[in-house]
């Protein structure tokens, strides 16, 4: 193990106010001096318009059924599809089941819009949600106040 200013290792240690010393290896420090970052990119200064940054349009549509539900959500110029499954137990009570986004939409907030969308709806129908699946179960609990109107716990 190399010790803190290793001269093999050139990025400083982080002090995390317990005495430990965390040493990042070079490959996951700050980038080279002059560039944006490790990554061939554009610098934002070079956009003439923000639009250009804009990520493709996200749509969710609502497949629903008698007894089970699902939330899908695909991306402009993607062939993949996330969703978000719900089983109906009572016309008052759905049960968010199963999450699943694919690798390809990842990153880009999509699981977080399906759960959104399936919140504003059960709000617009007076309808409760209980979080089986373990997405929407900690996305429940990091809003537990925002939700406890739509929440069943």
């Amino acid at each position: 193990m190399m010790a803190v200013g290793s001269p093999a290792i050139s990025n400083t240690a982080e002090q995390f106010g317990f005495g430990v010393s965390l040493v990042l290896p070079p490959w996951l420090g700050a980038p080279a001096k002059g560039r944006t970052s490790r990554r061939a990119a554009t610098p934002i200064e070079d956009f003439k318009d923000m639009s250009e940054l804009a990520t493709p349009s996200l749509s969710i549509l609502l497949e629903d059924g008698p007894n089970k539900a699902r939330y899908v959500a695909t991306v402009d110029g993607q062939s993949d599809e996330a969703e978000l499954t719900l089983s109906k137990a009572s016309d008052s009570l759905v049960i968010a089941d199963h999450t699943f986004v694919p690798d390809a939409l990842r990153a880009m907030g999509i699981a977080r819009a399906l759960a959104e969308r399936l919140i504003e709806d059960a709000r617009a129908k007076g309808q409760r949600i209980l979080p089986l699946c373990p997405f929407m179960r900690a996305h429940a609990t990091k809003n537990r106040e925002a939700l406890a109107d739509v929440i069943q716990w």
